[in-house]
């Protein structure tokens, strides 16, 4: 039955615009409504899970090995809705017989990680230059990266690598990239303007691969974005991949990726690896960006040109996690004799509050 509309008075007394039950409430913008279904889609599909296993006595904290994980994963700050995903599996595995030794659980965790995530390759050259942009916050890297697979191209794979930089705000940052080029003696451009990017890349027109740099730009400053895209447009079909640093906080991670989603991204480099030991946040990010079309291409680990590059494979990203958990369950503490007969019982404490 239809509500009566609300009077609603002001301070003085006075009737006001009268406010409609009726009224259907302001819409969520389509993006963000179809982020919040596929998130509680994914928060009840864990819940149904745990609630089979409540009922079954595979509770996971029940489960030595499966406590292990999540425990682990925890203290790696993993997406907590991929964690309760992951461990689920695990628990339905262990209850349909599968073995639960320390190696046999851990590569059945990085297969079903594996199976969430997505990598992928540059394009080959055709008749045309394949043209790569990195683009993405300030301090991730983005001009040490592009050195790097510049190097890796015209020394490694003997291509034809020319460089493009739109970076004329950062002081010296023509001039880095400047010097990179002359060690590995590759053509070096400077573009001020979308249209000089456009006439920078015709003259290269001979080369196989074109690399250009790009500012970095706040994800929420809208003018630095606008401009940054008035550069990407100047390149269309160019492979465009957002640079992130292993080292920033998921909250932000998706910020970022949010900041600079109004380009036509392709993928993802993730650079830093090397100065954290906590990589939560950037799985998560790479099994969110896997849902939308959006793979890793490489990940770097250190400054040296070009050694700390490296093409991704699903087993490197998921052996940032399991990895450490292997390490962490061989490790004897201080005071142990023998790691091999600790093994099992290590396992079960990681993560454990001693």
């Amino acid at each position: 039955m239809p509500v009566e509309p609300v009077v609603v008075q002001d301070l003085n007394g006075k009737a006001t615009t009268p406010v409609d039950a009726n009224a259907a409430l302001p819409s969520a913008p389509p993006t963000a409504l179809s982020d919040m279904q596929h998130t509680l889609s994914d928060l009840r599909a864990s819940v149904e899970r745990l609630m089979r296993q409540q009922q079954t006595q595979l509770w996971p904290r029940d489960l030595p090995v499966v406590r292990a994980i999540y425990q682990h994963m925890m203290a790696q700050e993993l997406d907590p809705t991929l964690a309760l995903e992951v461990v689920g599996q695990v628990s339905d595995d262990i209850n349909e017989g599968h073995p639960t030794d320390l190696f046999s659980v851990t590569g059945r965790v990085s297969d079903l990680l594996n199976d969430r995530m997505a990598v992928s390759r540059i394009p080959e050259p055709t008749d045309r230059p394949v043209i790569i942009v990195l683009v993405g916050p300030t301090g991730v890297g983005k001009t040490t990266t592009l050195a790097k697979l510049a190097a890796h191209l015209a020394i490694a794979e003997d291509r034809r690598v020319a460089l493009v930089t739109t970076d004329t705000f950062r002081i010296a940052a023509a001039t880095q990239l400047g010097t990179y080029a002359d060690l590995i003696q590759v053509p070096l451009e400077v573009a001020y303007t979308p249209e000089e990017l456009r006439v920078a890349i015709q003259r290269q027109s001979d080369a196989e691969y074109i690399l250009i740099d790009s500012p970095g730009c706040a994800q929420r400053n809208d003018a630095q974005i606008r401009e940054l895209s008035a550069f990407v447009d100047a390149v269309p079909g160019a492979t465009i991949l957002l640079t992130v640093a292993a080292t920033v906080k998921l909250r932000d991670l998706i910020d970022i990726q949010s900041g600079f989603g109004a380009m036509p991204l392709s993928g993802l480099v993730l650079t830093k690896l090397d100065e954290t030991t906590v990589f939560g946040p950037v799985m998560s990010l790479v099994v969110r960006s896997a849902t939308k079309a959006m793979p890793v291409y490489y990940v770097t680990s250190g400054q040296n040109v070009p050694n700390d590059l490296e093409e991704a494979t699903l087993d490197r990203l998921s052996d940032l996690l399991t990895g450490q958990m292997i390490v962490q369950a061989l490790e004897p503490p201080p005071g142990r004799r023998s790691a091999g007969t600790e093994a099992g019982r290590e396992l079960v404490g990681i993560g454990d509050e001693r």
